[in-house]
C-alpha cells in the first residue's frame, strides 16, 4: 500500500522537521511514502474571518487535486474516530488486506479543512481530544504510521 502525507504550508520548527525526516525514512521500510506540501493562502492570524472560509476553500480544493485519484481518503479532523495504537494498526492492515493501493492522509491549514474535504473524504480520524499544531499533528501521525507498522510486523517498538 503506498501512502501519501498531504498537508498546508512548510513545517516550521527544525526539530519537527528532523522527527519527520526521521519517521518517514523508518516507514519507507514498510511502505511507499509521499509527502505533499500543499502552498498555504495565508499566513498568520490577522485574517479576517470573512476570509477564512475562503481560504479554506481554495486550500482544499488543492489539497484534493493532490490526492491520487484512487486513494483511500483519510482526513484529519478533530470531530474524527479515535483509536489506540493497537486499533489503529489492526485497522491499517485491514485497509491493506482489502487491497488498499493508495491511502492518503490530509492535514489542513490553521483555519482547519474545507467542509467539501471533509464530505469526500472516506474516513475521519482523530490523533487526539486534544489539539495539536499542525507542525506536531504531522510529525505524530508519522510516528502512528510507524508504530503500526511495527505492531504489524511483530516488531518490538511498541512494547
Amino acid at each position: 500500500m503506498k501512502i501519501q502525507l498531504i498537508w498546508i504550508g512548510k513545517t516550521k520548527a527544525n526539530f519537527i522537521k528532523q522527527g519527520i525526516d526521521f519517521y518517514a525514512k523508518k516507514l519507507r521500510h514498510f511502505t511507499s511514502l509521499e509527502i505533499k506540501e500543499v502552498k498555504e493562502m495565508a499566513k498568520g492570524a490577522c485574517v479576517q474571518p470573512s476570509q477564512q472560509a475562503l481560504i479554506k476553500k481554495k486550500e482544499g480544493e488543492k489539497l484534493q487535486l493532490a490526492c491520487k485519484q484512487s486513494s483511500f481518503i483519510v482526513c484529519l479532523d478533530e470531530k474524527g474516530n479515535t483509536f489506540t495504537s493497537i486499533q489503529f494498526a489492526k485497522w491499517l492492515n485491514t485497509l491493506e488486506d482489502r487491497g488498499t493501493r493508495n491511502l492518503a492522509f490530509i492535514i489542513g491549514g490553521p483555519f482547519g479543512l474545507d467542509e467539501k474535504v471533509i464530505q469526500n473524504s472516506h474516513y475521519r480520524l482523530s490523533l487526539s481530544p486534544m489539539t495539536f499544531t499542525h507542525d506536531m499533528t504531522r510529525l505524530i501521525l508519522l510516528e502512528q504510521l510507524y508504530r503500526a507498522y511495527t505492531i504489524i510486523r511483530n516488531i518490538p517498538y511498541h512494547y
